[in-house]
């Protein structure tokens, strides 16, 4: 799976793009997380590009269940930060994109946006 990232400034924590199910009747996702990775917020450009994710132990999924990536910071640090691109023109139908300012108790959606990501199958 793969994430349209940048960064802006120098920002120095650890990211971790998690998978959830997705909870319909709550509208958020479900904990805990499925599998995980992480990669250095420091080690993107500040130019958007594509940062292939690795889910170390890999999650098989279903075509009848929903899915959210979720991604978090493990702290805020050095003076800066991490930017998921997003497709304002809602580029998947069926695809939802939001926000928690929380820590992930509540969410808020972001209407007609939805997440810049590729998904398929790491080469073994």
């Amino acid at each position: 799976m793969s994430l349209y990232l940048y960064k802006a400034g120098s920002p120095t924590y650890t990211v971790t793009i998690a998978l959830h199910t997705w909870d319909d009747v709550n509208n958020q996702p479900v904990q805990p997380a499925l599998c995980s990775t992480t990669l250095l917020a420091k080690a993107l450009t500040t130019k958007a590009t594509w940062r292939t994710c690795v889910f170390p132990s890999g999650y098989p999924v279903s075509d009848d269940t929903q899915y959210a990536l979720v991604i978090s910071a493990s702290s805020v640090g050095g003076s800066g930060y991490v930017i998921a691109s997003a497709n304002a023109t809602g580029g998947y139908s069926s695809g939802e994109c939001g926000l928690s300012t929380d820590g992930g108790s509540s969410w808020q959606a972001l209407a007609g946006a939805d997440l810049a990501f590729q998904e398929g199958e790491y080469p073994s």
